[in-house]
């Protein structure tokens, strides 16, 4: 019995083996790029309690540009590795750069976030919400390049049109502009929901405030955002 034993484990232990190399001889210098970026990431990554992501996320709503900061630095380098990961087509890299898509990502952000919109209870729930954002946005550039099939002729015209967009949009001034832009074509119930969350209520005291259900009151805000996003056509929205 104790022979059997040595040789069942030999044999997993061997099949567990090729089963690495094989995975190691799939993996990309991009790959293990990635992962050594996320080991670095973990690493240095400041402790963030769940009380200071909320008091960090009121401040953001607010408009505390010390709290902007603060977000860009914790989450900078896992955003740019995730983009990293996800503009894997060679066709795109080419028509879009991946900066481009790191600044849309924290344009939308702070947008939204001023809205009242988007809200997080722990650090992972928020790095959560940017890697979806992340993949969101490659996949609408996807999108618009297949939809518009663009040639590799127009790759300079376009890359200056989006880094041009993209320096704007992360400046204060211009999400202030856009923030404006969306406020005015809200209802008056649809303000009255933006300010109680800038104010820094929570959706549950929002429906209270309102007497209705506060999964309700947020998914029709959510949708009342998306609507007004695309009538307006705000890009990196």
């Amino acid at each position: 019995m104790p022979v059997l034993k040595t040789i069942l484990t030999a044999v997993k232990t061997g099949a567990h083996l090729e089963k690495e190399q094989a995975w190691r001889a799939r993996r990309t210098p991009a790959d293990w790029a990635t992962l050594f970026d996320r080991i670095n990431i973990l690493l240095r990554m400041e402790f963030v309690s769940d009380e200071s992501i909320s008091e960090l996320m009121r401040r953001l709503r607010s408009g505390d540009q010390e709290a902007a900061r603060l977000v860009v630095r914790q989450y900078e380098a896992e955003i740019r590795t995730e983009v990293r990961s996800r503009m894997r087509d060679a066709r795109l890299r080419r028509l879009v750069e991946t900066m481009d898509i790191f600044q849309s990502v924290f344009s939308s952000f702070f947008l939204r976030v001023s809205l009242g919109q988007l809200d997080a209870k722990n650090p992972q729930a928020l790095l959560n919400l940017f890697v979806r954002m992340v993949h969101g946005k490659v996949v609408d550039q996807q999108r618009r390049q297949m939809a518009a099939r663009r040639d590799v002729r127009r790759t300079t015209v376009l890359n200056a049109d989006v880094a041009i967009h993209c320096e704007e949009s992360s400046d204060s001034d211009e999400v202030s502009h856009k923030l404006q832009q969306v406020r005015n074509c809200m209802s008056e119930s649809e303000r009255r929901v933006a300010d109680l969350r800038i104010a820094g209520h929570s959706w549950t005291e929002v429906g209270e405030s309102l007497k209705e259900s506060p999964d309700a009151v947020r998914k029709r805000f959510d949708r009342a955002i998306e609507r007004i996003g695309r009538s307006l056509k705000l890009e990196g929205f």
